[in-house]
């Protein structure tokens, strides 16, 4: 009996198919991944940033981020809630420039990030000079937009 050596043709259209699969499904999120989430010259840039870090941070660290926002003291609060209670992980200015300022239906607004990436989130208004900007938090993925209205 002859022995058998290499690979058959089959083997071979099986490996490229689960690797060709197994590309469809990443490709599609590589370019998200690699473009940067805000132009940092933009109105609300910095503080888009800060919320795209503490999702970031709920993810990896896989505990619940809030964001607390005071729009009557101007601060921005971040929390980590896990199975040891609470940490404050940040607490600063709001990260807006000085023409900037974060309108919210109270007088503070709180953003959750949970671990999955998911986020609850009331809608804000931004105004800068003469405009008007609405930042939103998708509830689904967490991800943080800015419509410019008028």
């Amino acid at each position: 009996m002859i022995g058998r050596r290499g690979f058959t043709l089959l083997e071979t259209a099986i490996v490229l198919a689960i690797t060709a699969i197994g590309a469809l499904l990443v490709l599609p999120l590589w370019p998200a991944a690699l473009r940067s989430p805000v132009a940092e010259d933009t109105p609300g840039a910095a503080l888009v940033l800060e919320l795209h870090a503490a999702r970031q941070q709920a993810i990896s660290a896989r505990q619940e981020v809030r964001v607390y926002l005071d729009v009557r003291q101007q601060r921005l609060r971040m929390d980590t809630v896990g199975a040891h209670g609470r940490d404050v992980w940040s607490e600063q200015p709001l990260p807006l420039a000085p023409n900037e300022m974060l309108v919210t239906r109270d007088t503070a607004a709180l953003v959750r990030f949970l671990p999955s990436g998911a986020a609850h989130a009331a809608p804000m208004a931004l105004r800068h000079g003469t405009g008007w900007l609405t930042i939103t938090v998708d509830p689904w993925n967490g991800e943080v937009t800015r419509v410019a209205r008028q």
